[in-house]
């Protein structure tokens, strides 16, 4: 399954306890909000366990229309609710493969 978002931070992040992790801050382009109290694309965190995104991600593509494909699978703390994974990121230049 593919999502059109826009890219707006990569962050690397080392908790003291627990494993390390990469964040990254999207908009997803295919959703537009609009209720009393909120108007215009939804702003999400997506978190990937490990730093290996950070190294592979470039810069260049922050602030660009992307296609992120994810896949589902089991998730263990909610077995109501499967976890997304990022399987790859497809820009303009091409895929960057996060598996």
């Amino acid at each position: 399954m593919e999502h059109k978002v826009r890219i707006l931070t990569i962050t690397k992040c080392t908790p003291k306890e627990g494993t390390p992790y990469t964040r990254l801050d999207i908009v997803n382009l295919g959703q537009v909000v609009k209720s009393e109290n909120v108007k215009g694309n939804i702003v999400s965190p997506l978190f990937i366990t490990g730093h290996d995104a950070f190294l592979k991600i470039p810069e260049a593509i922050i602030g660009q229309d992307v296609s992120l494909e994810l896949s589902y699978e089991p998730n263990d703390r909610n077995p109501m609710k499967p976890k997304a994974v990022i399987k790859s990121i497809h820009t303009k230049n091409g895929i960057i493969s996060l598996v």
